[in-house]
C-alpha cells in the first residue's frame, strides 16, 4: 500500500490515506501487525437461552455489552462485534502507524497486549455486576475471555450492509483460548 494525502469519497467507509495497490475489490483491505484480539463469551450461555424469555435474554445481553461498549471508550478498543453471546474487539488495530519508528514495534506490541489485560480483567469484572435474570440464589453472569496477539486481515466485506471484518490466525487462537479458558 502506498501512503496517499487525499481522501476518497467513493464509498470506502474506513479512510487511513491508503492507495490500494492491488486489484482488490474489497471496498478497504489491510494486513495489521501486533493487534490484539479480545474474545468474550458467557459461561452457560446456552442452557440460559433456554430456561430464559428471549427478553430477558436480550435485556441481559444489552446490559453487559453496553457495560463493555463504555469500556471499550474507557480503554481505547476497538469493539469488532457480538455474535450471539460472544463479544469480539481488539487492540492496536486501527491506530494511526506513521509515528512508529522500526525499534518501537516491540513496545507498541506490548503496549497493546497489556491494555488488552487490563480490558479483559474489567470485562470480568464488569460481568459481575450482571445479574442473571430469575436465579435462585441470585447470580452473577460469568465469562471466559481469550487473548492473542498477531498479524490480522481486516476489511470492509459486502455490497448489501457492508461489515468491518477481522480474520487470521490471531483471531481464531484468541477464540481457542477463551474456549479453553
Amino acid at each position: 500500500m502506498n501512503r496517499t494525502n487525499h481522501d476518497y469519497d467513493d464509498g470506502i467507509i474506513i479512510d487511513r490515506g491508503y492507495e490500494l495497490t492491488t486489484t482488490s475489490r474489497a471496498l478497504y483491505a489491510e494486513e495489521v501487525n501486533n493487534v490484539c484480539i479480545i474474545f468474550l463469551d458467557i459461561v452457560g450461555f446456552s442452557r440460559m437461552s433456554l430456561e430464559l424469555k428471549p427478553i430477558q435474554i436480550m435485556d441481559m445481553l444489552h446490559d453487559l455489552f453496553g457495560r463493555y461498549d463504555n469500556l471499550c471508550d474507557r480503554h481505547g478498543v476497538l469493539k469488532l462485534e457480538t455474535v450471539g453471546d460472544a463479544y469480539v474487539c481488539a487492540t492496536n488495530l486501527l491506530k494511526e502507524r506513521d509515528d512508529y519508528s522500526p525499534g518501537d514495534e516491540y513496545l507498541h506490541a506490548k503496549d497493546a497486549a497489556l491494555n488488552a489485560l487490563e480490558m479483559a480483567k474489567d470485562m470480568v469484572r464488569q460481568a459481575q455486576h450482571v445479574i442473571i435474570p430469575k436465579s435462585m440464589p441470585i447470580e452473577s453472569v460469568q465469562v471466559r475471555v481469550g487473548i492473542h496477539i498477531g498479524e490480522v486481515t481486516c476489511g470492509v466485506l459486502g455490497e448489501r450492509l457492508p461489515k468491518f471484518a477481522v480474520f487470521g490466525s490471531a483471531v481464531n487462537l484468541a477464540a481457542r483460548m477463551e474456549q479453553t479458558s
